[in-house]
């Protein structure tokens, strides 16, 4: 789902297959060109289930896209406790 209070998002073609992108301050690389890159956050934001949106990406780099947070810090924030 479309976040409520859209995230905005810095997008630079790193090559014509990949795409850095920045989301409050972290970047990743996106497997995908900036013009379908730009496509798919248009649908997903007009109510297309991200994983709709962008099925060529994992869980890791879609959760990026909803959230901004990068793997390591969603295992951080939210580590089970022992």
């Amino acid at each position: 789902m479309a976040p409520s209070n859209p995230i905005t998002y810095t997008a630079t073609r790193a090559t014509n297959d990949t795409t850095h992108v920045v989301v409050g301050g972290n970047t990743t690389t996106i497997p995908m060109p900036i013009m379908a890159f730009s496509a798919a956050i248009h649908d997903w934001r007009s109510g297309v289930l991200v994983q709709d949106a962008f099925p060529t990406l994992n869980p890791d780099q879609r959760e990026f896209i909803m959230t901004g947070l990068l793997p390591d810090q969603w295992d951080t924030l939210f580590k089970e406790s022992q």
